[in-house]
């Protein structure tokens, strides 16, 4: 019968096919860095005689030094950190700060890598470039993040050593006691004895039930890309959550037009506003184009070509369109206000455009679900603090920042697991990167950049946050089913060997024996597929 030892054949292969799977997520964590490299310029345009000429020549990024001068064209990404020396413009600094509002650059500016320059040509100095750059730093920060977590061991795979140990014992114990006994039936009860154990049902109690859970959570939107996720939300005390596309969509939606003559419809105003927006890449200018295309309103054809002035608005003949210093009018209040655009012409103010972002779907829910927990919420963005307020009490969070940058996010979670706190954290963008990499469990919402996927646990794939509601529900399902495993495999096992070591079962039955055990572990997880 050397058929008879599958059980530790299966044992082994088991242990071994853990160990793959840990050793590939490892390596998957530790790309981080590589795939953020791909996120910036392999070349820019050096203007080597500035300022008696500024004739530019293409050079690989990594042969520029500290105190050149760079050319950004619109539409680029800065390929370094540094000043801007000439050209007035405006940079998405989404990237680290996860503000989608582009940020108007002045002479004198800092200006960083990774950031995209979306208006004008402007001339930068360096000041820092490579692994010198504050999105380096970034990079720096997740890569000891994910070096300093630690691995979450689980019971079973923490015991099967020892159990292994003690069967093997008791294995060739009550061989050698039968040897004296009935040397006959010695090599029977050995086999017996190794056979009628069951470390495939021990070492199967919990990757069953995590595969069957991570099956499920799948289902509602919720990848697992590192197994601790689920046991990590039963521990979790406190949930860190960004603003910008995590609570919010990032995505402003035009919430009200406030017209301020008469002559003119709510059309009119549209038709003229977004005639003035066209081809702008703005979040604003992109909703005010959505509203006209949805409303039906046909763009208005202007008395001159859109002039774009920096920081205050744009002017077409008499039109005029952008901040209330601009056009002449007065600020509006808006709580948790994204934005607001006014419309003047020679005559005075026409309309206001309002906009809000909008909560994200299944926000309710997960609150609602993690404060039955007693899991303290936070809300950490790098928005102005005067939003992030506003949102914190419209959402019900009592604890709130902003105006953090990715650095700051990341301290702000270490500072809470100094206090003892289990963390749980949710983010969206690269600035995001640092911080879910420092949490006990993260989760990045959408697809994410390449950093973000390599700093989360998980990433949730559904647009609405109300999977992750469901998902500690089924994390605490998953937790009950593991410890019946645990429990079924060591009952199993303190009835079963003491049996084989008394002879009392022939080896093809405690086979049988063994089989019925996997299987009562495998359909006892399985039923976490349907939960």
């Amino acid at each position: 019968g050397q058929g008879y030892f599958d059980s530790i054949t299966m044992f082994v292969a088991f242990i071994l096919a853990a160990r793959y799977v840990e050793l590939l997520a490892r390596q998957d964590a530790q790309g981080g860095a590589e795939a953020l490299a791909k996120q910036l310029p392999a070349t820019c345009e050096r203007v080597p005689n500035y300022p008696e000429s500024q004739m530019v020549e293409i050079v690989p990024v990594i042969n520029c030094n500290p105190g050149e001068v760079l050319r950004v064209p619109p539409g680029d990404v800065v390929p370094a950190d540094g000043i801007l020396i000439e050209c007035e413009s405006a940079l998405d600094e989404s990237l680290l700060t996860g503000e989608s509002k582009p940020i108007d650059k002045k002479i004198g500016d800092r200006v960083y890598a990774g950031t995209h320059n979306i208006l004008n040509p402007m001339l930068m100095r360096i000041d820092a470039v490579g692994q010198s750059t504050r999105i380096a730093g970034i990079a720096s920060l997740l890569d000891q993040a994910l070096q300093a977590k630690p691995l979450m061991v689980s019971l079973a795979e923490k015991w099967a050593g020892y159990f292994v140990g003690f069967l093997l014992i008791a294995a060739f114990l009550s061989s050698a006691i039968w040897w004296y006994v009935d040397p006959s039936r010695a090599w029977t009860v050995l086999v017996s004895v190794l056979v009628a154990s069951c470390p495939c049902a021990l070492s199967l109690a919990v990757p069953t039930a995590m595969a069957a859970a991570q099956g499920a959570v799948t289902k509602l939107g919720l990848l697992i890309v590192r197994g601790h996720v689920l046991e990590g939300l039963v521990k979790a005390t406190d949930l860190v959550l960004d603003k910008t596309g995590t609570l919010t969509m990032g995505q402003p939606e035009l919430k009200e037009v406030l017209i301020a003559r008469a002559e003119f419809s709510r059309a009119d105003v549209l038709s003229i506003a977004a005639a003035m927006e066209a081809g702008q890449k703005h979040p604003l200018a992109l909703s005010l184009l959505r509203a006209a295309e949805t409303e039906n309103c046909p763009l208005k054809n202007l008395p001159e070509p859109v002039t774009n002035q920096l920081g205050k608005g744009l002017s077409s003949g008499v039109y005029r369109l952008g901040s209330a210093v601009w056009v002449g009018a007065q600020q509006i209040e808006q709580e948790g206000q994204y934005g607001q655009v006014h419309l003047a012409d020679d005559k005075g103010l026409i309309a206001s455009f309002l906009f809000l972002d909008t909560p994200r779907a299944g926000l309710e829910k997960l609150l609602a679900a993690a404060k039955s927990r007693k899991i303290t919420v936070h809300l950490v963005s790098g928005d102005d603090p005067t939003t992030v307020s506003w949102w914190a009490h419209h959402v019900g969070i009592d604890r709130f920042k902003g105006a953090c940058s990715p650095e700051d996010k990341y301290h702000y979670i270490e500072r809470l697991q100094k206090e003892g706190h289990f963390v749980w954290a949710i983010g969206d963008g690269i600035n995001d990167a640092p911080l879910l990499a420092k949490a006990d469990v993260s989760i990045a919402v959408g697809a994410g950049a390449p950093l973000v996927s390599a700093g989360a646990d998980a990433i949730l794939t559904a647009s609405s946050l109300a999977p992750l509601a469901k998902s500690l529900l089924l994390a605490d399902k998953t937790q009950m089913i593991i410890k019946e495993n645990l429990i079924w495999a060591l009952v199993y096992n303190l009835l079963a060997i003491p049996v084989a070591m008394m002879g009392w079962v022939n080896p093809w039955i405690a086979g049988i024996g063994m089989s019925l055990s996997s299987l009562a572990v495998t359909l006892n997880a399985w039923r976490l597929r349907k939960a």
